[in-house]
């Protein structure tokens, strides 16, 4: 972690591992997307199995997981 998200989310895709796709801007390394197509903040995982929010800002919905925020699908 501690990439930055790609500016543009469909761009080409360079990198593929087991947290998604990878781009270049810059010439760094950013993320696309997660390989689920769950959005995903920076520091932030998707919520596995939290359904009920905690919180919700302009991004979406946030639960917790094992005492730490995730983003809800």
């Amino acid at each position: 972690q501690g990439y930055k998200c790609c500016s543009d989310v469909n761009g080409t895709t360079y990198f593929t591992d087991s947290d998604g796709e990878w781009g270049i801007e810059n010439n760094e390394w950013c993320f696309l997307h997660e390989k689920d197509n769950c959005y995903r903040r920076v520091g932030y995982k998707c919520c596995k199995s939290t359904t009920m929010n905690v919180y919700a800002d302009e991004e979406g919905y946030w639960g917790v997981e094992n005492g730490k925020w995730c983003y809800i699908k």
